[in-house]
This record gives C-alpha cells, structure tokens and sequence, in this order.
C-alpha cells in the first residue's frame, strides 16, 4: 500500500517532489495552494484527486499519512503501528 501524501505548495514544490514520492512509492493525494486554480491546474498534471486552498482543511483529511509542505518537512504524520 502506498504511503498517502498531501503536499503544501502546487507551483515547484509539487514539481520537484513529485517524481521522488512516487519513485519511493508514495502516492500524492492531495495538493494544497492560496491559489485554487494553481492546485487544480497542477492535480490535472500530476494525477491528485484532491484540492485544497485552506492547510487545516487539508490537514484534517484521514486519508492522508503525511504532508509536506515548502519548509521542507512533515509537518503531520500520524502513527502507524507496526507488526
């Protein structure tokens, strides 16, 4: 199963990252920006279901596991237990 990702920032964040996640085997499921049309002009690119222009809304989506944001860290990842 691929770790869930929401990213914060759909101009060069997304871009830069895109590739990486995936290559790990991530799948990103939600894309956050100010600019509503920047998220949904960069989830048509990128294949994202989601689109966010408010981090807490985004933020309080379960489905995702993690989130990056242009700091450059998670900023939110929940707990998963192990076997």
């Amino acid at each position: 199963m691929a770790t869930k990702i929401g990213v914060i920032g759909a101009g060069g964040m997304l871009q830069y990252h895109h590739a990486g996640f995936v290559k790990a085997g991530g799948e990103i499921v939600a894309v956050c920006d100010m600019n509503a049309e920047a998220a949904a002009a960069a989830a048509e690119k990128y294949g994202v279901s989601q689109t966010y222009t408010d981090v807490a809304e985004m933020l309080a989506n379960d489905e995702m596991v993690s989130t990056n944001s242009n700091a450059g860290f998670c900023i939110r990842a929940r707990q998963i237990p192990t076997r």
